[in-house]
């Protein structure tokens, strides 16, 4: 096989959402979709272009690459409903090995694009990074090919590459989220809007485009301004978890910074 023409979509959550319009727009025939919920697989058809609708117990078509949608706790399990023998199997999750979905003698790959998917707000992937590993050097180049007609940035590596990235994304977006959110709550409190941080957070943003975050570190930990971090901890007095978690990330930045 030169390249994958069709596919299978399992799954019917935000990946496959976001995913199944991306393959779409970008030509690439979408044979069916495999769902638990039939109405939710008949929601995603239509915007497909009513698209066959199959559940797991179904016969399904034969396709160059069935590619699996669903929640990381899910995967094994669907992974073995859905796997057709000789047939390629992708599932997208980064936290997963390649080689969990092997239940036979077919290829197996997992394509992970390292990107919040919202099916509310589906936006082109053409800039988002995809990490592709596989069963075999082949396996991969097929892989990265179909990934690369949603993406320009498709990147084949290996699986402990892919699971440090997937370990750094959950410190680089979803921590770094929750301090948006704890801030966000605490300028609530004071009637204050959190809009009024945008420019310092796009600035940043920015600035990480050109200097590496080391350089860009400022604020009383980073200097050893000891009084300041007090009064910071006392205004959390309300909130002691926050000040613990205040507290410790000082701490990590006090230790990165005055030892050098």
């Amino acid at each position: 096989m030169d390249e994958i023409k069709s596919i299978l979509l399992v799954g019917t959550g935000n990946a496959a959402w976001h995913l199944g319009l991306n393959f779409k727009l970008n030509g690439v025939l979408i044979a069916g979709i495999v769902a638990r919920d039939v109405e939710k697989g008949i929601a995603l058809s239509a915007a497909l272009g009513d698209v066959p609708v199959y559940g797991l117990e179904d016969k399904l078509p034969e396709v160059d690459a069935t590619i699996l949608l669903v929640r990381d706790d899910a995967v094994v399990e669907v992974a073995g409903k859905v796997a057709q023998e000789g047939k390629l199997l992708v599932h997208c999750s980064g936290s997963i090995k390649a080689e969990a979905i092997k239940s036979g003698e077919h290829a197996f790959a997992v394509a992970w694009p390292l990107q919040t998917l919202q099916k509310d707000h589906p936006r082109p992937l053409f800039n988002t990074v995809v990490a592709v590993t596989g069963s075999d050097a082949e396996t991969e180049q097929l892989v990265a090919g179909l990934f690369g007609k949603i993406s320009n940035r498709v990147h084949v590596m290996s699986e402990e590459q892919r699971s440090v990235m997937h370990m750094c994304a959950v410190w680089i977006n979803n921590y770094t989220n929750h301090m948006y959110y704890i801030g966000h709550s605490l300028l609530k409190e004071k009637g204050l809007e959190f809009s009024m941080f945008f420019p310092i957070i796009e600035e940043h943003v920015q600035l990480l485009h050109e200097q590496d975050p080391e350089k860009l570190q400022t604020g009383p930990a980073k200097r050893g301004d000891m009084g300041t971090l007090s009064r910071h901890m006392a205004l959390l007095k309300d909130h002691p978890e926050w000040q613990d978690l205040y507290n410790q990330l000082s701490g990590s930045i006090l230790k990165t910074y005055l030892k050098k």
